[in-house]
């Protein structure tokens, strides 16, 4: 019953509008798409709790349960449909950066940290070249940090980065 809510569906209201999440739907049909992803959020969590697990317990469940097939199928169910509306999320924060920033250049400081970096691969995606990532190597990072910034952003992902 998830599946058939989310395929096809743009602006939550089926129509096809090719509206995106802006809290109002373009054919002015009931249901906007904030208003659909909330209450397939909230199905999902009523299946959860019918189910009597958080999805943390469930996959500890199935860690020492894996042929359980109720529950097996419950998470993937749930890994998807988190997937999908994560894709979702990346797909319509590049859209706006990429509108926002144009043709001008962009200029981060990439501490190696999970909120620059994070950030850095989100702008790599939406901006390629135009990003210009700083990695300062001040004498106080961790031990290979430095050296593995300049790998996965300067080799890996392709992105310009100056490496002080």
């Amino acid at each position: 019953m998830l599946e058939n809510n989310m395929e096809n569906r743009n602006c939550g209201c089926g129509c096809q509008c090719g509206c995106t999440c802006q809290c109002e739907c373009m054919c002015n049909n009931e249901q906007t798409e904030c208003e659909r992803k909330n209450e397939l959020r909230e199905e999902m969590m009523m299946q959860l709790r019918a189910y009597k697990f958080s999805i943390v317990e469930l996959a500890l469940y199935l860690d020492t349960h894996p042929d359980d097939e109720k529950a097996l199928c419950l998470h993937r169910e749930y890994t998807k449909k988190a997937k999908d509306l994560a894709d979702k999320f990346i797909e319509e924060q590049v859209k706006l950066v990429q509108k926002q920033v144009g043709d001008k250049k962009v200029l981060l400081a990439l501490s190696g940290g999970v909120d620059s970096s994070v950030v850095a691969a989100l702008l790599i995606k939406a901006i390629g070249k135009q990003l210009v990532c700083v990695h300062v190597n001040h004498g106080l990072m961790r031990k290979g940090e430095s050296e593995e910034v300049v790998e996965v952003f300067g080799k890996q992902l392709d992105a310009n980065l100056i490496y002080i």
